[in-house]
């Protein structure tokens, strides 16, 4: 090995020098990211407490307008002062369920049939709760390196996305297989633009998604 395939191996594993995403991407990403994210979920809440489409509509107009308000009269400020910013697989959880409810009713429905879909839903929660709980015993140092460091290195962009394919190329017949573009299409927004922080781990999963999912598959376990 010579010493440029050396440099660049050192490159690929380095951690400490991360590439960051400018202040003002990340103030968009800020209200973007919590408008997407607050019109999923008064959308869902609005539909619970009425069936009709238009409060689940209104409910998610509001919600999206509130985020981008200016300084502390939005949502996403405070939003954003205690948990940050949302994950980019959260944002893009949220928009394919906007999508369902008001663009895709028909694909919805269909959706709810697949066992295909539904196999690969858990599947991915799944993953998502193993790498939130990793990350959580991390903040303890448990394991030899840090693993959120990681989260900065070319290296783990490469496994990440490597892994992330491995659906598609199992369910790649599955015309309900929108679900596994989310995470390659999460790692490929966060490579070119580095959000929310520059560390893949906060890109692919934040607290409350892994909270969300643990409570998804509990309650898929006790609803057999």
């Amino acid at each position: 090995m010579n010493v440029a395939d050396a440099q660049w191996w050192e490159r690929l594993f380095a951690t400490d020098n991360p590439l960051l995403p400018t202040l003002w991407l990340m103030q968009a990403y800020l209200n973007l990211g919590w408008a997407v994210v607050t019109a999923g979920l008064g959308a869902v809440l609005a539909q619970k407490l009425s069936r009709h489409k238009h409060w689940a509509a209104g409910a998610a107009t509001v919600c999206a307008l509130w985020a981008w308000l200016p300084g502390p009269y939005s949502s996403s400020y405070w939003l954003g002062l205690a948990f940050q910013m949302p994950s980019i697989c959260a944002v893009l959880l949220s928009a394919a369920l906007l999508w369902d409810l008001f663009a895709n009713a028909r694909g919805q429905a269909q959706g709810r049939k697949g066992g295909k879909d539904h196999r690969a839903a858990i599947g991915w929660a799944v993953a998502g709760v193993a790498l939130s709980a990793c990350l959580a015993l991390d903040t303890f140092a448990v394991f030899p390196v840090s693993v959120y460091a990681w989260g900065f290195s070319g290296f783990a962009v490469v496994v990440a996305l490597g892994s992330s394919l491995l659906p598609w190329v199992i369910w790649h017949n599955d015309r309900s297989g929108a679900l596994h573009w989310i995470v390659p299409l999460a790692i490929a927004l966060f490579v070119a633009l580095r959000l929310p922080t520059g560390n893949l781990w906060d890109a692919l999963l934040d607290p409350w998604l892994g909270v969300g999912l643990t409570v998804y598959l509990w309650r898929q376990r006790t609803s057999r």
